[in-house]
């Protein structure tokens, strides 16, 4: 059923592109040498968020009523119509998202303020510091 499609996307994208997005965010200054603007960042990741429950959660309550995966086309279930519509409007959710995060990054290649390449994020500690040489004695 759909369960199974909503749990594989909510999971993978949950995860993985989550994941991979928190690691561009944490590179970029090491990369770019300019630091990203955080409150878009923060839009960002709220969008992205909000739309991906949205359309996953979705998927697992059409699961639960039953309609299938793996079809082209389905019947004309009045709750099917609606939540595939809910899915659509959550997905348009997650690319504007996506679109903020990508215009983000351009932006602040360009106009960014600089990095404190030392302490970009301003944490404090050494062993946040990836050019650092943690042993110098050996």
């Amino acid at each position: 059923s759909y369960w199974v499609v909503g749990h594989f996307h909510l999971f993978v994208f949950g995860t993985i592109a989550f994941g991979t997005i928190g690691f561009v965010y944490y590179l970029f200054p090491y990369i770019t040498g300019r630091m990203y603007n955080e409150k878009w960042g923060i839009v960002h990741f709220i969008l992205a968020f909000v739309g991906a429950c949205i359309t996953f959660f979705t998927q697992h309550i059409l699961g639960l009523f039953g309609m299938p995966r793996r079809i082209y086309d389905y019947p004309e279930i009045p709750e099917w119509v609606s939540m595939n519509a809910l899915i659509s409007i959550g997905a348009m959710i997650i690319l504007v998202g996506m679109v903020i995060f990508l215009a983000n990054l351009i932006y602040s290649t360009a106009k960014g303020k600089p990095a404190n390449m030392e302490d970009p994020f301003g944490l404090g500690g050494k062993y946040y510091y990836p050019y650092e040489q943690r042993n110098p004695h050996h």
